[in-house]
């Protein structure tokens, strides 16, 4: 359970800006005030009192900027992580009848020869076409779709691990309404992004979907860390 510092220490950073603007108007009302009772009588008491003021907007507006920059992260979070719900609703539909994708444990790994197999064309012996080295998709049958579907999947879940490393989606949000998504795209196909950037890729030096991997990554640690802490406050 969060000590009585921690839970004082949260209800002063959610209402610091009320508090700062309670500061202010006191601070407005008092200046004025002790000049006409004569207790700020010096320049250098009047200076003081002034700079007070200055400070104490300064700060107001800062944290005013912040909270308006949260919110902003927030919503745009929440909009984005509705987009891609729709954006990925044929894909996953597509990748889960070919790999059985929404009924797999989130640690059961697409084999990359399965992949290779349900996007490739094959030859009379049933394995996969190859040309100068590389895979031969089947765009004019099932492969070519499997294929496009599993790209804009991986696509769109890097997407959003971008926002959130790049700060531009709220963390908190997309853990909530994606996390568990998220964990499973980067667990699921983890083989097949480490094919992408070793053998079809070299050269991106595992650059891509690095986003995907790092957010999938803390997510974890955070999903371990809040399993933990439930167990220790059930007892």
């Amino acid at each position: 359970m969060a000590s009585k510092l921690d839970i004082v220490k949260k209800h002063i950073f959610k209402y610091h800006n009320r508090y700062l603007f309670l500061l202010f108007i006191i601070a407005c009302v008092a200046v004025p005030y002790m000049r006409y009772k004569s207790i700020l009588t010096t320049p250098e008491t009047i200076n003081a009192a002034g700079h007070s003021l200055v400070i104490i907007a300064i700060l107001f507006s800062g944290f005013q900027f912040r909270a308006n920059h949260d919110w902003n992260r927030r919503q745009l979070a929440i909009k984005e992580a509705k987009n891609v719900k729709i954006s990925l609703r044929d894909s996953i539909e597509i990748i889960d009848k070919k790999f059985n994708y929404t009924n797999r444990r989130r640690h059961e790994k697409i084999a990359v020869e399965i992949i290779h197999k349900a996007i490739c064309v094959l030859n009379s012996d049933g394995e996969c076409k190859f040309f100068n080295g590389k895979l031969r998709i089947d765009h004019d049958g099932d492969g070519g779709k499997v294929d496009s579907a599993l790209t804009s999947v991986l696509n769109n879940f890097e997407y959003l691990a971008t926002g959130v490393e790049q700060c531009v989606f709220d963390e908190e949000i997309i853990y909530k309404l994606y996390g568990g998504p998220l964990l499973r795209v980067a667990a699921i196909f983890d083989d097949y992004i480490t094919h992408i950037n070793v053998d079809m890729y070299p050269g991106r030096q595992g650059k891509i979907y690095e986003n995907l991997r790092s957010v999938a990554s803390r997510f974890e640690d955070r999903e371990k860390n809040n399993t933990e802490k439930s167990r220790a406050e059930t007892g």
